[in-house]
């Protein structure tokens, strides 16, 4: 009886509604009310347009909520079912139903209870429906409410003979009675537990740009995050089934998947951290003081979230979220309610979203979960060029007042574990660095595991506060020098590994040489290779060489240089210790490397007297006479090296290739075939060595080029007479001279240097001797010609360019032998040639037989 009675006071009411509505209209008055209704309605349906599904399940929310608020919760979760078949849309909701309020705000516009809690809460989205609708019934609790245009235009019919009426048809020929003014009871006598809406849509509305079909299609599942009661929206369609759920993860706080599931197969899941905040009587809207709220949506995997829109509990789809969340608040949206407009009161919303989304990641902040945080924080946009938020929040222009919280913000990490804000005046040192840079001087230096956007959003912020943010060359090698002292080997080496990536100016104390001495910027050290302590190098032989447990430790880490990489892999170069000194890796130290082969040149440039230069010899002798077929260093063919030997002439240094084997090793010619220009090698006692080394001591020490008799080598000669009048009378007649009346030769030829003076100086036995004894010399007589290394160069007295002499050049050490008087016969010298006729074409053999039966 009591439901009947329900029932049946739910039918007085909405038959109460429509005859007040038809009262109030037909009666004479001054203003033209259903004109102005008319307008209204067009306006406000307009800007929901597209958005008439969303509006449906705020609603429901709305009312579910509504509940909450007075104490009433419903038992039941809130699920909403959406039906659309035909042309029939069913939107399905437990939990509530409507009462004499919620159907008063559908008939009488402009009278919803939502209005007045949150800024931009009209409450007039139900009558969205109207953009498609031919019909719409209700069903919910105890009221079975009908509307429908045919209703409508039945009751205008009625009445267009009133002269109310009347008066507003001859002002506008299309005039109509909202379909939603005039509800009917449906007499079915029926309780609903449940809340039913039935949308018949208007045919002409079925294929139009925001069709039901199309809104379906594109139910952002997001929409969940936003709509705090509603649990799950299932969709039932003439194709197929989707259900949206929202599941709160038990045990997280506030942590939410979202599922869209198609026909039982889930196709799309996202999950995420919400965080919601309420700012109560906040601004003021038509003369009431209402809250702001705000929601932002944190995704669990920053890697694949896509941020789109942002969201005024539906996504304003004119819009692009400007952070990598889902940011969700009540603005105050207007007419057009798919973007943001310029208002104060929006302005107002803005700031304390960004305010709130600071907030949000501070709490990641305290967490130690500063990817997240920073991802928060960053703009999807963002650069550090004259960057400006996406839309619509740059309209509002609030990039300063962004930067500006910010800056105040401790949610940098140092490497010390603390916490700072710009304005504590942080450190970065540009890309990594050694993980063990902490401590003592560097308090302020901020984390290396930052992304490449998150340290331009830093540097604009120091530069806005005029803070150098970056440590200086000379500021950092001030730190190190303080610290170094203190780290180990490993460390040490790992810093200069990395400051020579970076820095090229100055390097820290960080590597040592064998004397324990710091290495000094740009200065010379070596790398010592081998077994240098089994050669025993002289004691007074200064090698600025890296300590051996440093040198290790950086060849080790040199291993992973990517120059070192790129270098092995191009050519193979076994040894480190030559990558790192012929490419130099390493550019503030200039690195040598010695071995067996080049450790020599080291020493020999140490080798400052002659005490010093014996010990040398000695050294040379000890490490390296039993090497077979080995060559000193410096005395290939084309390089020359000056070998620093002891002189016992003057007991000075001398180069080697100025010494001779005196009367000590049986050279008895030694002091009449050199000058005063050539030292005396000492005698082989000072080397303690024996007779049985002997020869092989005075073989292995003349590589050095310590000489036994002068050496016939490639010089700019100036020939005697006889051998000059003959190449230029040769060429006058046969070169390319031109009309030249004279010729000008040049000479450069195998010859011993004042040859002419040693056969005038020596006696006739005693350059008998040196030629059979000299093999060099001897081989070199034997021949009237050069083979080679001979040239003579000439030009005409009217020419410029010299031309060479192409022809045979005749042996010049010969024609000197030949020309120069040096055999003695009864106290007189006579040349050669004077003896024998035609000795020219003679060989030495020739000129040995004449001596000795002169003899």
């Amino acid at each position: 009886m009591k439901l009947d009675e329900e029932i049946l006071k739910g039918k007085q009411y909405i038959d109460k509604l429509r005859r007040e509505y038809i009262e109030n209209h037909t009666r004479f008055q001054e203003r033209d009310e259903l004109i102005a209704e008319n307008n209204i309605e067009k306006r406000d349906i307009k800007g929901y347009h597209g958005r008439e599904i969303l509006e449906l399940l705020q609603n429901a929310d709305d009312a579910y909520q509504k509940s909450i608020d007075k104490g009433e919760k419903p038992q039941c979760e809130l699920k909403v079912t959406i039906c659309y078949k035909g042309n029939v849309l069913t939107v399905t909701n437990t939990g509530t139903c409507f009462d004499e309020a919620g159907i008063k705000a559908i008939v009488q516009e402009n009278n919803s209870p939502k209005s007045g809690k949150y800024i931009g809460n009209k409450g007039t989205g139900f009558r969205s429906v109207l953009n498609w609708a031919e019909k719409v019934r209700i069903f919910s609790g105890n009221y079975n409410v009908e509307f429908s245009k045919e209703i409508a235009e039945k009751i205008l019919e009625e009445h267009k003979e009133n002269p109310q009426i009347k008066k507003q048809i001859q002002k506008n020929k299309n005039l109509y009675i909202p379909m939603l003014a005039v509800p009917v009871y449906i007499e079915n006598g029926r309780y609903n537990d449940t809340t039913t809406i039935e949308v018949v849509i208007d045919s002409m509305k079925l294929n139009d740009d925001f069709s039901v079909s199309r809104q379906i299609e594109n139910i952002d599942l997001r929409i969940l995050l936003f709509l705090p009661n509603i649990s799950q929206i299932e969709i039932i369609t003439d194709d197929n089934c989707i259900v949206y759920r929202r599941n709160n993860n038990q045990g997280v706080a506030e942590s939410i998947t979202l599922e869209k599931i198609v026909d039982e197969n889930v196709e799309m899941q996202e999950e995420f951290y919400l965080y919601r905040k309420v700012i109560t009587n906040a601004i003021e809207e038509d003369e009431v003081l209402k809250d702001i709220q705000l929601s932002i949506a944190v995704p669990l995997d920053m890697d694949t979230f896509m941020s789109r829109y942002i969201y005024s509990y539906f996504p304003l789809l004119d819009t692009e979220s400007p952070f990598n969340c889902v940011l969700h608040a009540s603005y105050a949206l207007g007419d057009h309610r798919n973007t943001v407009n310029v208002s104060k009161e929006n302005k107002k919303i803005i700031e304390e979203q960004l305010l709130f989304l600071v907030e949000v990641a501070n709490q990641f902040v305290d967490k130690e979960q500063y990817d997240i945080a920073y991802n928060l924080l960053i703009p999807t946009n963002f650069s550090s060029n004259k960057w400006r938020f996406t839309s619509p929040f740059a309209k509002f222009e609030l990039e300063d007042y962004y930067l500006e919280i910010l800056s105040e913000q401790k949610i940098f990490r140092t490497v010390n574990d603390e916490n700072i804000s710009v304005k504590d005046k942080p450190k970065m040192i540009s890309g990594n660095y050694p993980e063990f840079f902490r401590d003592k001087g560097f308090e302020g230096l901020l984390n290396s595991l930052l992304d490449n956007r998150m340290i331009s959003l830093i540097e604009i912020l120091a530069k806005r506060k005029e803070i150098d943010l970056y440590f200086e060359e000379r500021e950092l090698l001030q730190i190190i020098n303080s610290l170094s002292n203190d780290w180990d080997i490993k460390k040490q080496v790992e810093t200069f590994v990395w400051w020579n990536t970076r820095y090229r100016k100055s390097i820290p104390n960080l590597l040592k040489t064998q004397e324990d001495k710091w290495l000094k910027y740009q200065e010379e050290y070596y790398f010592l290779i081998g077994d240098f302590d089994e050669k025993g190098l002289p004691s007074w032989v200064k090698i600025p060489a890296l300590h051996k447990e440093y040198q290790q430790e950086l060849f080790n880490m040199a291993e992973g240089v990517q120059e070192v990489i790129n270098v092995r892999e191009r050519d193979k170069e076994p040894q480190i210790s030559r990558i790192i000194c012929q490419n130099n890796i390493f550019p503030t130290i200039n690195f040598k490397y010695r071995d067996r082969s080049n450790i020599i040149s080291t020493v020999n440039s140490s080798v400052d007297t002659y005490n010093k230069a014996i010990d040398f010899v000695k050294w040379l002798w000890g490490n390296y006479r039993k090497e077979i077929d080995w060559n000193p260093p410096g005395r290939t063919e084309g390089t020359r090296f000056k070998y620093n030997f002891p002189n016992a002439r003057d007991k000075s240094t001398q180069d080697g290739e100025k010494l001779f084997w005196g009367l000590q090793y049986n050279n008895f010619l030694a002091e009449k075939l050199f000058d005063n220009s050539f030292g005396q090698f000492p005698q082989i006692e000072v080397f303690n060595i024996s007779v049985e080394e002997s020869a092989a001591f005075q073989e292995f020490i003349s590589k050095f080029g310590v000489r036994k008799y002068p050496v016939i080598e490639v010089q700019n000669v100036y020939p005697l007479d006889s051998y000059s009048n003959e190449y230029e009378n040769e060429i006058k007649l046969h070169g390319d001279i031109g009309c030249s009346t004279t010729v000008t030769c040049r000479y450069r030829l195998p010859y011993i240097k004042n040859l002419v003076d040693l056969l005038r100086k020596l006696s006739t036995r005693e350059i008998v001797e040196w030629i059979i004894k000299d093999s060099e010399l001897y081989v070199c007589l034997s021949s009237p010609f050069y083979f080679q290394n001979a040239k003579i160069s000439y030009y005409g007295s009217r020419q410029q360019v010299e031309r060479y002499y192409w022809d045979k050049i005749k042996n010049y050490i010969l024609e000197v032998f030949n020309e120069v008087r040096w055999i003695e016969i009864d106290g007189k010298r006579y040349s050669p040639r004077q003896i024998l006729q035609n000795f020219r074409s003679r060989t030495i053999k020739d000129l040995l037989a004449l001596f000795l039966l002169l003899a």
